[in-house]
C-alpha cells in the first residue's frame, strides 16, 4: 500500500470515528510534510551518490568527457539495484544501458572498454585499485565488480 492510500484509509476511519474536518486536515499537512522530507532526503541522497560515483571513476584517470564514462555511471546505478546484472552484462546490462542512452549494444560496450583503457594507460602505481589486475588490462565485468566492491 502506497503512502497515499494509506493516509486516505486513515482519513475514512478519522470521519467514522467523528473527528473533525480541521483535525483532519492538520492531520494531513504534518503527513504530507514528512513525506516530502523523506523524498528529499532521498534525492539529496542521490545526488551525494552521483557526485560520489563521478569523483571515483574520475580518479581512477577517467574523464567525464568520455561517453564510457557516462555508460559506466549508468551501469554502476544498474547493478546496484540489481546484482544479477553483473552476470548478464550482454543480455541485460548493456542493452539496458543503450536504451538509456539511445544508443547501441556493441557502442556500449566498446564506450565501456575504452573508459577503462584510458584509466589503465593513466594508472597510477600509489592507486590501490589498479594493484587487482595485476599487469593486466581488467575487463569491463572485473572493473565493475571492483568498482561496486568500493562502493
Amino acid at each position: 500500500m502506497n503512502e497515499l492510500q494509506r493516509l486516505l484509509n486513515y482519513v475514512e476511519w478519522f470521519r467514522k470515528a467523528g473527528v473533525t474536518d480541521t483535525e483532519i486536515l492538520d492531520y494531513l499537512v504534518k503527513e504530507l510534510s514528512k513525506i516530502a522530507s523523506v523524498d528529499n532526503k532521498m534525492e539529496s541522497d542521490k545526488q551525494s551518490e552521483d557526485i560520489y560515483i563521478s569523483q571515483l571513476l574520475s580518479g581512477l584517470g577517467i574523464s567525464p568527457k568520455l561517453v564510457g564514462f557516462a555508460y559506466l555511471k549508468t551501469a554502476i546505478y544498474l547493478i546496484k539495484q540489481d546484482s544479477n546484472m553483473l552476470n548478464y552484462m550482454h543480455q541485460e546490462l548493456y542493452p539496458a544501458i543503450s536504451k538509456m542512452h539511445n544508443s547501441t549494444v556493441s557502442r556500449v560496450e566498446s564506450g565501456i572498454r575504452s573508459a577503462i583503457k584510458s584509466a589503465w594507460e593513466k594508472r597510477d602505481s600509489n592507486i590501490t585499485f589498479f594493484r587487482y589486475f595485476n599487469d593486466k588490462r581488467p575487463t569491463n565485468v572485473a572493473f565493475l565488480r571492483i568498482i561496486l566492491d568500493f562502493i
